[in-house]
């Protein structure tokens, strides 16, 4: 539970700060992380809420054909999409955590392919930064296996953890970052924000996380979920499944070269 509040307290104070320096609001890490507490519960709420998503779709996953076909698609948008959107519209709309999710499924499915796109090479680069933290992982195990090597087995522990924080450093502040920018990108273009912007600033007037805070949200469908959305999870999942069995096919090529050699 320590562990869920710290990590909740600074991922809120994180993207606090990326929303202020998007709109130009000057603020500091102090005030940023002032303003994560009054949200905290309310962020805590939609996590544990999200968790029991979770557990009713792996559920719905196991039934044969509908579930089959669809579950994997849903888990993927709820975990890759809709959870990361929600970050943002606790600390600047006001929802209750139930309206928090779906508010968030109502700006993702709106540019459903590029949301889902823009998540994926987030989550190929964050492989891609975290990559030597694993591979000194598996040489460490591998050393201490087989017993040669023992004596680098701390010394490689040493980097992989500082090697693990540097890309966490990295990684975490661009993924705040970049949700940001997706989510004030949709809510321009689909609700307008950029005009009430313009509006102020043409007036002299500056705008701050409170002014937007106040702006009316416009839903976008009056379905909780379209059949051409049901076709986006098929398609999700079909997806998933292939690229998994090209995984496998590629390992099992590996192991089967190896022990020809």
């Amino acid at each position: 539970m320590q562990f869920f509040l710290v990590s909740g307290v600074a991922t809120l104070t994180l993207t606090r700060a990326i929303l202020s320096a998007y709109v130009g609001e000057k603020t500091s890490v102090f005030q940023s992380f002032s303003n994560a507490w009054p949200v905290l519960m309310r962020f805590m709420s939609v996590l544990v809420l999200i968790g029991l998503l979770m557990v009713v779709f792996y559920i719905w996953l196991l039934i044969p054909c509908v579930g089959w076909f669809s579950g994997l698609g849903i888990l993927l948008t709820l975990s890759a999409a809709v959870l990361p959107f929600t970050v943002p519209i606790v600390i600047l709309e006001r929802h209750s955590a139930t309206g928090t999710i779906s508010r968030s499924w109502d700006l993702v499915r709106r540019r459903f392919w590029w949301v889902l796109g823009l998540m994926g090479v987030l989550t190929l680069l964050s492989l891609v930064l975290t990559g030597p933290s694993i591979l000194l992982s598996s040489l460490s195990q591998s050393a201490t296996q087989l017993g040669s090597l023992g004596n680098q087995t701390l010394t490689n522990t040493i980097i992989q953890s500082v090697v693990g924080v540097l890309a966490s450093i990295i990684i975490l502040p661009l993924n705040y970052a970049v949700v940001v920018l997706a989510y004030f990108d949709l809510r321009i273009r689909t609700e307008g924000i950029d005009l009430f912007v313009s509006a102020n600033e043409s007036e002299g007037k500056p705008i701050s996380l409170a002014d937007i805070a106040e702006m009316p949200t416009v839903k976008h469908g009056t379905n909780l979920v379209s059949g051409t959305e049901i076709g986006y999870f098929v398609i999700l999942t079909l997806a998933a499944a292939l690229l998994y069995a090209i995984f496998l096919g590629v390992v099992m090529l590996i192991m089967a070269g190896s022990m020809a050699l």
